[in-house]
């Protein structure tokens, strides 16, 4: 989901991009995005690659598996802010802040 997310905001993906947004190992996007080149769902991009980063694209088969489920997930995270409301909505925010907040210090203590 993570690539197919990328791909939707970016119009393309490389595996350090992913890996440095998510926190994951390369090895693991590396093997994620094997099976969805096998699988005939993304192909290589030369003309957003740059350098030894190799960007990838959806094929017309990765368009037609993907759209559909992202316009689902679309409807579901939509569905579930509503069923939250403003306040709680408001309140997950605040905390996520405070958390990404407290996070990055301890960060730079082990630093």
């Amino acid at each position: 989901m993570l690539v197919l997310y990328t791909i939707r905001e970016k119009g393309f993906c490389t595996q350090k991009q992913i890996c440095d947004s998510y926190l994951l190992p390369r090895q693991t996007m590396n093997n994620v995005i094997t099976v969805m080149r096998e699988n005939g769902l993304l192909e290589l991009s030369p003309e957003n690659s740059v350098g030894r980063e190799k960007a990838f694209v959806l094929t017309g088969k990765g368009k037609e598996y993907a759209m559909p489920l992202l316009e689902s997930m679309n409807r579901f995270e939509e569905q579930a802010v509503a069923l939250l409301g403003d306040e709680k909505l408001a309140a997950l925010t605040s905390l996520m802040l405070e958390y990404d907040q407290a996070l990055g210090q301890a960060m730079q203590d082990v630093r």
